[in-house]
């Protein structure tokens, strides 16, 4: 009780604490574990524990035709419907996964087109060619193996739309300068057929393009012939030359070369990262293209003859005639030789025109360019026109032209900017406000890496791996890789980092799959399985999910807890205080004095610590490993608890959480 004696007389204060002690503690153990909740209409759960990164089982019911997967077998894509909400945090995956049904129509979703080795790339190109009916309209096709193309004739596709699904899957050492499709008989020059797109899919039209690696390519020779479209020259891109329509490309990365040669072009060319020149081709109305989660490191040389203007971007060349164009969560490296030096060039786009929407969030692009541009130029973009709403956030971009030259940040003011981040060599112009300038690359990239979290000032956690932030990205490298499969070894963790097997076998998992748990001898007497951590601390809560934002090869640690049965046998706990008033405006205090004590048994915790998290009506107040709280302010009165972690000795993750409460009067 707090009291003053005012004028000879005690008055009772009116905030009163009176600390009384239960006599038996209330204790529960904290075995919530986070589940993450199945949002996939088909169940990724049900996928299993295990899936290999190198192929699902191929089979081939028509000779001479595409395979299917096994019957029953899982497989996932990105999900362009849930790119939106993942990137909110609204939901744990942008993933979906699809349980194959060979009773299906080969073709459907459900029993994709499978193309697993090169025979299988070169039917492919001939199903989707340009004098077939359909171009694959309405059907699915997955990769499903890598496929190294080394001394094969690559044979591109000319026009593709339907769905293509490269589960993660690697396309390796393409070397193009012949540039045919099939005519039903033979391989003749694409001529007329693509728009002038050149690239692995020269034309998608209302095309998904997801998962897909593709690495060392080099395309050169893209031709300029009558046939092609003489006013506008042509649309190079390393994943995409053209795309017609609503467009999404989700996941992709790819790292390669594109060299126009000795061809002599007209009035204008085009090259892209990724894609070359984003078109509308729809009847009426706008389109909308989605760039997301993907990365390009690209050479691109232009070392042939051009009337006017070449335009290339890291990741987009162009958009026309009114594509809305959204680019999320994307990394990119370009190295760009331009002889002629006309034209426009940007880290992101060269070029955006007639865009009634242009959206760019969560970028890092590092620009490369030989030559200067006496168009325009920008470390983010190079020239908009007769656009909308143009909107840059969380971008961090760095260029440089020739060795030392400066270039703007974009050539235009965008309607709409937040957290823009510039290199050395980057001017502040045409961006308000003003972006944070750094003095070096290396700290440019620091401060990106920083940026990886939670928040909208952040580059999202559950996307971005700041332990792949550099200034050269590469698919094996790339900071915003979904490899769907995580490859996972599992250990116990012992005292001073030792650690011990569990006999569970280092396996890949799809996010959101089961993981296994221990059993057996491995599971030692009182240990009750939380969960998985990859965090030695403990801080974190175990999962028994594999939840998004884990990436590449790790080990997971068990996380053990105790049963009830034990923790009432051998835990007690106390709380005292060393007096029962004080005056509140005295020098004195209260010292209140928690304590868990630990009965030593066979098979239980050995040299257990403690830690006492104290809490003043219901809210954090002090945590420590003594146990003791010392309080002697009015701002001090109220009802204390305090809640505890006991931890083993040896085994760092082996711990309980428990809680002793008191009440106020």
């Amino acid at each position: 009780m707090f009291t003053k004696d005012k004028n000879k007389r005690v008055a009772i204060a009116a905030i009163v604490i009176v600390l009384i002690i239960a006599m038996s503690c209330v204790l529960y153990l904290f075995t919530d574990v986070i589940k993450f909740k199945d949002d996939q209409s088909t169940g990724i759960n049900g996928i299993g524990n295990l899936i290999s990164n190198t192929a699902l089982d191929v089979t081939y019911p028509t000779s001479g035709e595409l395979g299917q997967f096994t019957n029953g077998a899982y497989y996932v894509f990105t999900d362009e419907s849930k790119v939106n909400d993942f990137r909110a945090g609204n939901i744990n995956s942008d993933l979906t996964s699809v349980k194959v049904d060979t009773t299906q129509p080969h073709g459907s979703q459900k029993n994709p087109y499978v193309i697993a080795n090169t025979s299988d790339w070169e039917v492919f190109a001939k199903m989707v060619g340009p004098t077939t009916s359909d171009r694959g309209s309405g059907k699915y096709f997955a990769l499903g193996a890598d496929i190294d193309f080394t001394g094969i004739t690559f044979r591109t596709i000319p026009v593709f739309a339907g769905k293509f699904y490269g589960i993660g899957h690697k396309l390796s050492n393409i070397n193009c300068s012949t540039w045919q499709y099939w005519n039903g008989s033979s391989w003749v020059a694409i001529g007329n057929t693509t728009s002038a797109g050149f690239g692995l899919f020269c034309k998608i039209d209302n095309t998904t393009i997801s998962d897909l690696i593709v690495q060392d390519f080099n395309f050169t020779g893209m031709p300029n012939t009558a046939a092609l479209d003489q006013y506008w020259g042509n649309y190079q891109g390393g994943l995409v030359g053209i795309t017609f329509g609503n467009s999404n490309i989700l996941n992709c990365h790819l790292q390669g070369k594109i060299n126009g040669g000795t061809i002599s072009y007209n009035l204008y060319g085009w090259s892209g990262g990724l894609v070359g020149m984003l078109y509308n081709g729809l009847p009426s109305g706008e389109s909308t293209a989605v760039v997301y989660r993907c990365s390009a490191n690209t050479i691109i040389v232009v070392s042939s003859t051009i009337t006017r203007s070449w335009t290339v971007g890291g990741i987009i060349g162009d958009s026309y005639q009114k594509v809305n164009a959204r680019i999320y969560d994307c990394a990119g490296y370009i190295d760009f030789t331009n002889a002629k030096r006309t034209g426009h060039i940007g880290g992101v786009s060269g070029y955006l025109r007639q865009a009634p929407l242009v959206q760019m969030e969560n970028i890092v692009t590092v620009l490369r360019s030989k030559n200067t541009m006496i168009d325009s130029a920008g470390a983010i973009h190079g020239n908009t026109s007769l656009g909308g709403a143009k909107s840059l956030k969380n971008i961090y971009a760095d260029a440089v032209i020739g060795t030392t030259g400066t270039i703007n940040a974009t050539s235009a003011n965008p309607e709409k900017s937040s957290n823009i981040n510039i290199g050395p060599y980057v001017n502040t112009a045409n961006i308000t406000p003003a972006p944070t300038k750094y003095s070096s690359v290396a700290a440019l990239l620091q401060a990106s890496q920083a940026a990886v979290g939670k928040g909208p000032d952040n580059l999202p956690e559950q996307i971005w791996d700041k332990t792949k932030i550099s200034e050269v990205v590469t698919p094996d490298t790339s900071p915003v890789r979904n490899y769907l499969v995580v490859t996972i070894t599992f250990k116990n963790l012992l005292s001073g980092d030792n650690e011990e097997n569990l006999g569970i076998p280092t396996e890949d998992y799809f996010t959101g799959a089961e993981l296994p748990e221990p059993d057996g001898a491995y599971v030692k007497p009182n240990h009750v399985f939380k969960g998985w951590t990859t965090d030695k601390s403990g801080e974190s809560e175990p999962y028994i999910t594999l939840p998004s934002g884990v990436f590449g090869e790790v080990t997971m640690y068990a996380v053990w807890g105790l049963s009830e049965e034990y923790v009432n046998a051998n835990i007690t706990t106390t709380l005292e205080t060393d007096k029962e008033k004080i005056e509140y405006d005295s020098v004195d205090s209260i010292t209140l004095t928690g304590k868990v004590t630990h009965k030593e048994n066979s098979g239980g915790m050995v040299n257990p610590s403690v830690k006492y998290k104290f809490k003043q009506d219901g809210k954090d107040k002090a945590s420590n490993t003594t146990g003791k709280l010392s309080v002697k302010t009015v701002g001090d009165s109220g009802e204390y608890s305090y809640g505890y972690r006991i931890t083993d000795g040896s085994e760092p993750l082996w711990y309980y959480d428990g809680e002793c409460n008191v009440s106020k009067s």
